[in-house]
């Protein structure tokens, strides 16, 4: 609704935390848009990512950290992850 309606709100996907415009919103298995998570972690109904780690896997190694190392870079993605509304309790 925020996407149509041009909302100055920014939504951030609850899985990734990547930024959410209407052309990157998942879509349900009926082909409806799920507005709270982009369509690179949620596929037709269903997470890519199948648990909190393989998806900081994903972040650790496709999107590093400039000036961190791994360790590093895994710990702040960690942290980021675990406040998304997703992991929050998990």
């Amino acid at each position: 609704m925020d996407a149509l309606l041009k909302s100055k709100e920014i939504r951030y996907c609850e899985y990734c935390g990547i930024p959410l415009e209407y052309s990157i919103m998942s879509k349900t298995n009926e082909g409806e848009i799920d507005s709270r998570y982009c369509q690179w972690c949620l596929d037709n109904g269903n997470f890519v990512y199948q648990d909190f780690e393989q998806m900081l896997d994903f972040l650790v190694l496709n999107l590093p950290r400039e000036g961190m190392d791994e360790e590093e870079s895994r710990k702040y993605y960690s942290d980021y992850l675990r406040n998304l509304p997703y992991w929050r309790n998990r």
